[in-house]
């Protein structure tokens, strides 16, 4: 043993949150939209050719360059694939408005620099002797 006592091994005792040993872990932020599709099968007695299609599947649908991709999500998965989305679009959002800030600070800088270098290339007065 490493001489602690179990209560200090504890996810809680390590800053860690509570979790079932057996809950899933996060997926991590993912890019896209999850969204829902109805298919028709294409055989010849099935209700689909009825209008009634078969669904709803789930996907999770992004864009990679020109390509859009897709990827089917499971039922079991799809709160936690859509928390992953909204995650992703978040940080995403909070990126965004990091870099207009940043943009903001540098024009910023980039002013007083220049009033500074105005200031600097002006003639200084002299004072006359009497």
């Amino acid at each position: 043993m490493n001489g602690r006592t179990p209560s200090e091994d504890s996810p809680a005792a390590s800053g860690m949150p509570d979790r079932p040993p057996d809950a899933p872990l996060p997926l991590p932020p993912l890019k896209g939209v999850v969204c829902e599709q109805y298919v028709r099968c294409g055989k010849a007695e099935c209700r689909c050719q009825r209008g009634e299609p078969h669904g709803p599947y789930y996907y999770r649908v992004w864009r990679e360059g020109e390509r859009v991709q897709k990827v089917y999500v499971k039922a079991s998965e799809l709160d936690s694939v859509r928390a992953a989305c909204e995650a992703h679009r978040e940080l995403t959002d909070q990126i965004e408005e990091m870099r207009r800030e940043r943009e903001r600070l540098t024009r910023g800088l980039q002013e007083s620099w220049r009033s500074t270098k105005r200031l600097l290339k002006r003639p200084k007065k002299r004072s006359r002797k009497i």
